[in-house]
């Protein structure tokens, strides 16, 4: 029995020390894909959705390794021209439910303000849409600029190269994180988003400079830390890295891919690299 219990004590030590080493603790947002019976190597490319003229310039260095790939992955296929139309649809797909139910009058009136000033937009015509979606349209007053998406840039330079562009989830899968997470927390969320804008603009220019510096490690411990946001990160992050694991592995076994996604499913445990690496793959920066 004692060493049956000293076994065990041992192969879990075991697992601890195997799945930490996993999890990736250097600086870099551009990482190589290679080993357990690649014919070439892939690779994976943190984004930051929205950024300002200044940020969005990408490395020489991703052109040259996305030059070398055949097919380009984003979190959505950004070449389809049903995107927009399907990701409005279901951004003001209601379900009965209203900010208005989980604030005061004087609360609602103060939120309207806000983001009236912050945004160019009332909070009025938004109420039934869900609140963590309604923060996206406070980002360009948050950055102080009319923000682009350097997956916009990838997709562009994808299709004068004539690569393939894919999406590794739909739209509707995209969106249905909304729908696992409370109205009446993400209500919460936004209204701490509204009444204190610069916390909230300084966290956001916390992240940014981590993502400059290319800290991934940063990133995640920064989302862990996160209070509210903590209590979802399985939802937001972890359920998903793994179904695009699957992915991953058969779209890379065909061909050499280039997969950006958001620098938040990088990092932790359960990031993409830290499963990659899990699933046998050799991930590493890349460097040349």
């Amino acid at each position: 029995m004692l060493k049956r219990t000293l076994l065990y004590l041992v192969l879990s030590f075991f697992y601890s020390v195997t799945a930490y080493s996993q999890i990736p603790t250097e600086k870099s947002l551009l990482w190589e894909i290679s080993g357990n019976g690649l014919k070439s190597s892939s690779y994976l490319y943190g984004t930051f959705h929205l950024l300002c003229e200044n940020d969005l310039k990408l490395d020489s260095l991703v052109y040259k390794k996305l030059n070398t790939c055949s097919n380009l992955y984003l979190e959505l296929d950004f070449d389809d021209p049903n995107m927009i139309t399907e990701m409005q649809q279901a951004m003001m797909k209601g379900n009965g439910e209203s900010v208005k139910k989980y604030v005061t009058e004087e609360e609602f009136k103060q939120m309207n303000d806000a983001m009236q000033k912050m945004s160019g937009y009332p909070l009025e015509p938004f109420v039934g849409m869900k609140p963590m979606l309604t923060a996206s349209f406070l980002y360009p007053g948050v950055l102080g600029c009319a923000p682009s998406s350097p997956e916009g840039v990838l997709v562009t330079h994808a299709t004068t190269n004539k690569m393939g562009i894919h999406g590794l989830e739909t739209v509707a899968r995209q969106m249905s994180i909304f729908d696992k997470i409370p109205f009446e927390e993400q209500t919460k969320m936004l209204k701490e988003y509204l009444l204190t804008p610069n916390s909230f603009k300084t966290q956001t220019e916390q992240m940014l400079g981590l993502y400059r510096t290319k800290d991934v490690p940063g990133m995640y411990s920064m989302m862990e830390e996160d209070g509210e946001m903590s209590n979802y990160l399985d939802i937001m992050l972890f359920e998903r890295n793994t179904e695009w694991i699957e992915k991953i592995k058969a779209n890379s076994a065909k061909s050499a891919c280039f997969y950006a996604v958001g620098a938040g499913h990088l990092g932790g445990e359960y990031g993409v690299i830290s499963l990659l690496r899990k699933a046998g793959f050799t991930v590493s920066p890349s460097v040349k």
